[in-house]
């Protein structure tokens, strides 16, 4: 683990969506009046500042992703990726865009790095910010309540940086196995070098964090929780499991049956058995795909279904779920990482970061402002808001 202070990033579409419906007293169209956009602005800074006081001891650096409309949609259509969210009509999405970008442009003049790239997730975005940190040496929390991003739990063995997962609605931290040993092994301090006295004091920081917030901290393996991920799919993303059928039950009503966790995990297994370890990029080699495709026709019986097109499953499954230079085009991925090696060696002010009232304090949401007045611009620039759209979706939901 780094001697040094961590990089806070930040699921931004993740802060604005559990901002959003935690809100009371709002009208049957969230966001409809200058007043409650208001409200929901001033929230936003509030809930931002708290978690900033939070980790305000261990980290220098604070980070913000921006979802833009996803290359998954354009690469592969025939998957309609996300293709079961459909528009909440019950938020006023001009107001919700026009309020985030004014959030945005209050963090950003306050030293906050802003970044979005056209074609990228948000997810996408902080895969490139934990890649590249970590080959750096700087370690990183990823601050999101999606849990998809546990696959981006990480350890680098070179720069001995890691990256962490956290969860606030959760509670929850997820981190790489020898966090603990890490944590708990006080360096020998040598005054002549201070990185000694700075990684002691971090390490101490870090557990009175876990403590003061009463955090449940999980060290996995993020290559079986990605492999696990692409077996079962992702019915939040419409991305269906490698292998499913439809049958009719003693009722006459169609079911479908998929690969439950209970049945992934019987394919991990035997994967384990046989080759001992798992690594992600073996989702990206055709001689370990077809291995993987084998083992799931062998344990789940999967005779109701052709073998190629199980495998094909398995590889778009891989490149739509999967946070890696493998799956993501060259061309998102040049431009996700030019952008984070501009500012990689930054660090954030948190002078004015700390409370709602000095983050707000030059916009026109700051307390004092009587928000009798319109408050927006005629921006009108297109923004994907797939992320806090509903979700239809067969089948039970299993919580984090």
């Amino acid at each position: 683990m780094t001697k040094e202070k961590f990089t806070l990033v930040i699921d931004g579409n993740y802060l604005f969506f559990r901002t959003l419906f935690v809100l009371p007293g709002m009208s049957s169209q969230k966001l409809g009046t200058d007043k409650e956009v208001g409200i929901y602005v001033r929230k936003l800074a509030t809930d931002f500042a708290s978690e900033i006081r939070k980790f305000d001891p261990i980290i220098d650096k604070i980070v913000m992703t921006i979802d833009s409309k996803s290359w998954r949609k354009d690469f592969y259509p025939e998957a309609d990726y996300k293709g079961n969210r459909k528009t909440d009509d019950s938020i006023n999405w001009e107001n919700f865009k026009k309020s985030t970008d004014e959030f945005k442009n209050s963090l950003e003049s306050q030293g906050v790095t802003i970044h979005k790239v056209d074609g990228a997730e948000g997810d996408d975005l902080i895969y490139a910010w934990s890649t590249a940190s970590n080959i750096e040496g700087k370690s990183v929390i990823i601050f999101t309540g999606d849990k998809d991003l546990i696959q981006l739990v990480s350890r680098n063995d070179a720069t001995e940086a890691s990256t962490i997962f956290y969860s606030g609605t959760h509670k929850r931290l997820c981190v790489p196995h020898g966090f603990w040993e890490w944590l708990e092994k006080k360096e020998e301090v040598d005054l002549f070098d201070m990185n000694t006295v700075s990684s002691n004091k971090v390490k101490a920081e870090f557990y009175n964090l876990i403590n003061r917030n009463n955090l449940v901290v999980d060290e996995i393996d993020p290559g079986l929780f990605l492999l696990r991920k692409v077996l079962m799919g992702d019915a939040g993303d419409n991305i269906r499991p490698v292998y499913w059928y439809t049958s009719k039950g003693n009722s006459g009503k169609s079911r479908t049956y998929g690969v439950s966790e209970k049945k992934a995990d019987k394919v991990i297994e035997e994967f384990q058995r046989k080759f001992s370890t798992f690594k992600k990029s073996y989702l990206f080699d055709d001689g370990y795909q077809r291995e993987l495709c084998n083992i799931i026709v062998k344990e789940l019986k999967a005779d109701k279904m052709p073998y190629d097109t199980i495998l094909q499953n398995l590889k778009n499954n891989a490149n739509l779920i999967s946070l890696t230079s493998q799956a993501i085009p060259d061309s998102i991925h040049s431009a996700m990482f030019e952008k984070v090696s501009e500012v990689l060696e930054g660090r954030t002010d948190f002078t004015n970061l700390r409370k709602m009232e000095n983050l707000l304090s030059d916009s026109k949401f700051s307390k004092d402002s009587s928000m009798t007045h319109s408050i927006f611009s005629d921006n009108k620039e297109d923004e994907d808001f797939s992320f806090i759209k509903k979700t239809t979706s067969k089948g039970p939901s299993k919580t984090f």
